[in-house]
């Protein structure tokens, strides 16, 4: 019989037990164990402060966009629209309808912000930032016989002073069918 021993305390039974003195305790840890976790340590810091830092920088490739045309740019999808004082307008999208004129223009400026003091929009000068613009024509007049002096196209709100507006309109189709004159005017009411 081994008369060597000691006594631990036993969370089962919930009391002091005798154990041989050959028996780890519960909890103690073996030496070798610590010693592989702090090499891991080691060598993982070591690779990490020795690493070589390498960084490259890229340039896009741009597409071609010269003056007064539109094209796109890298392909992130921004629309080239024009060059103004060598710098580039960068659109979320442009949709027109032409036929001899610009007919239809959708900026879609969205969160892009152009601030810019000639635009090739029809705007003559915009001093702001420019978000959302649409034009309304719709009169519901069929056939004219009469000298149209002015028209309307429903502007509702602006977020930007427009104090000019310019189209160079010789031939204007807005839902009329029939016109025995030229349009004289064309103005904007803006509320």
């Amino acid at each position: 019989m081994n008369k060597i021993y000691r006594t631990v305390y036993s969370e089962v039974l919930g009391t002091w037990v005798a154990v041989s003195e050959n028996t780890a305790a519960r909890g103690k840890r073996s030496s070798s164990a610590v010693t592989g976790a702090l090499v891991t340590v080691g060598v993982a810091a070591q690779l990490f402060l020795f690493a070589p830092n390498y960084v490259f920088a890229q340039t896009l490739p741009e597409a071609q966009c010269t003056s007064g045309s539109g094209g796109t740019m890298y392909t992130a999808d921004p629309t080239c629209v024009n060059y103004v004082n060598n710098t580039r307008i960068y659109l979320n999208s442009l949709s027109t309808s032409t036929s001899t004129t610009v007919g239809s223009l959708s900026t879609g400026i969205s969160t892009s912000r152009v601030a810019e003091t000639s635009l090739s929009t029809g705007l003559s000068t915009a001093n702001s930032n420019v978000t959302s613009l649409s034009t309304s024509t719709s009169t519901g007049i069929s056939t004219s016989r009469v000298a149209e002096t002015s028209l309307s196209t429903g502007l509702s709100s602006t977020n930007s002073n427009v104090t000019s507006l310019s189209t160079g309109i010789a031939s204007l189709s807005t839902g009329l069918s029939t016109t025995n004159s030229n349009v004289s005017s064309l103005s904007t009411s803006t509320s």
